[in-house]
């Protein structure tokens, strides 16, 4: 696996029940499967699923490549809360 590099990258996801998990792009919705780990404080839960849900830069449509990732809360706000990781190609 590569690291896809540093560029941001914005995708639509819901997590549903029975760790299923979809992704939309214009009016096509798509199903995949999550992993996500519960931890108590002070570590952060995890989460981890491959979806094809992601454009870079130059790609037509999204390319389906593997998240790994944390939940975080804000600060401030606790009631917000981050989804922070990193994308590497599936391969």
């Amino acid at each position: 696996d590569q690291k896809v590099g540093a560029q941001l990258c914005a995708a639509s996801i819901r997590l549903l029940p029975q760790n299923t998990l979809q992704t939309f792009f214009d009016d096509t919705v798509s199903e995949s499967h999550y992993t996500f780990k519960e931890r108590s404080w002070p570590r952060y839960c995890t989460i981890s699923f491959r979806a094809k849900c992601f454009q870079g830069p130059g790609d037509n449509l999204p390319r389906e490549m593997r998240y790994e990732g944390w939940f975080k809360r804000k600060m401030m706000d606790s009631d917000v809360i981050y989804l922070r990781g990193k994308i590497y190609e599936s391969g």
